[in-house]
């Protein structure tokens, strides 16, 4: 699975993990509703920002680092080159080639991770603020909210290189307006709902990313029915978050049904922490993680999944790096087989594959590069 196609989801100042960190159902993407036709998610509770975590996993070889070194350079390379116009992704659906507002925003973090891509990361930047493209991708356009959209979107807009393309303070300001718009759609019991004429496709995946932008500009997000307390209520009696709050009937499915999701899981885990005062709910929920790492150091629900694998070991690094209550030697040794994995998987050309074969893909190759870099999406922003 990925940052989801129901509308791509996402991830992703740098973890030294080994590597250097470089934040929708296959490759995801964002968050938040999409119309139907669309493909493309430390203060305690107070909301107070947490500063970014520097704390290094533990030492590896220099041979085993001069690897990592090696992969990221090429797979840096490779993304800028598929780059549309050298400023934005694009998606195709069926036949025909759409503007990813959500595809572009991985992009430019695992760029922002590889490091010298400092002119692409603008040129997205910029690309990204264009109110066509921008208020399109959160729904504002339409006179809607996807609430994951905008909460991807304003993490994307705290982003030091995306925000270089823009006037001085321009990225802040975005970042802080949609920030509001995310914690204007914060319902009276916690919920961080959208609003569109398509129904509610809010999930646990992008409530997470709405209390990552909400954290990080500094929102309240605690209380017994405030925005963490309803994601950490999600998840799933055995452990694991689902792809779907429960209960909501044609959308979100029966209720009694409570499937895991590796992608809803691992962002939800990053969330958490970075909110804090959530140490036995990641306790339990890390565990469920682990314990879906096949042997070869992949995950993957229904077969190794590069998006999802990149995704989960991006969360062990951001994990291993905060301040929460875990088992820091079991996270950081399954991290370091998780990079393994991708490493081994990518392609000559520099990119990564969806699974563990086959032509390098975009959203693969931007996702997976947040694993194979080790970042989490609360690290890359301000």
């Amino acid at each position: 699975m990925t940052l989801r196609n129901m509308r791509p989801r996402v991830f992703a100042a740098s973890l030294a993990f080994v590597l250097a960190w470089a934040v929708a159902c296959s490759p995801t993407d964002d968050a938040g509703p999409s119309s139907p036709a669309s493909t493309t998610p430390a203060g305690g509770n107070t909301g107070e920002e947490a500063p970014a975590s520097s704390s290094p996993l533990p030492e590896e070889s220099s041979a085993t680092s001069a690897t990592r070194s090696a992969a990221a350079g090429p797979l840096g390379d490779w993304l800028a080159a598929n780059l549309t116009a050298g400023d934005h992704a694009v998606t195709v659906a069926g036949d025909e080639p759409l503007d990813d507002a959500g595809l572009s925003i991985d992009v430019a973090w695992a760029l922002t991770s590889v490091g010298g891509h400092e002119t692409e990361v603008a040129a997205i930047g910029r690309w990204l603020a264009d109110p066509a493209h921008m208020d399109a991708y959160t729904g504002q356009a339409g006179g809607e909210i996807y609430a994951g959209a905008a909460a991807k979107a304003a993490l994307a807009f705290q982003t030091a290189g995306i925000a270089a393309g823009l006037t001085d303070g321009e990225g802040q300001s975005k970042a802080a307006e949609l920030a509001a718009v995310v914690e204007g759609r914060i319902q009276s019991d916690g919920r961080v709902s959208d609003e569109s004429s398509y129904g509610d496709y809010s999930t646990p995946f992008s409530q997470a990313l709405a209390v990552i932008a909400l954290v990080k500009q500094a929102r309240d997000v605690g209380g017994e029915e405030g925005p963490v307390a309803y994601l950490a209520a999600s998840a799933c009696p055995k452990g694991g978050f689902p792809a779907m709050f429960a209960g909501a009937g044609e959308i979100d499915g029966p209720e009694a049904e409570c499937v895991t999701d590796i992608d809803a899981t691992a962002l939800a885990l990053q969330a958490l922490a970075l909110a804090g005062g959530y140490d036995a709910a990641l306790e339990a929920n890390l565990a469920w993680l682990l314990s879906l790492q096949q042997p070869d150091g992949s995950w993957g629900l229904e077969g190794p999944s590069v998006n999802s694998t990149g995704l989960a070991v991006s969360t062990l690094a951001a994990l291993v790096g905060s301040d929460a209550a875990l088992d820091r030697e079991a996270a950081t040794a399954a991290a370091q087989l998780g990079v393994a994995w991708l490493e081994g998987v990518q392609n000559a050309d520099g990119g990564l594959p969806i699974d563990a074969s086959g032509d390098s893909d975009l959203r693969a190759s931007a996702q997976g590069a947040l694993g194979l870099l080790g970042v989490g999406i609360g690290n890359l922003t301000g």
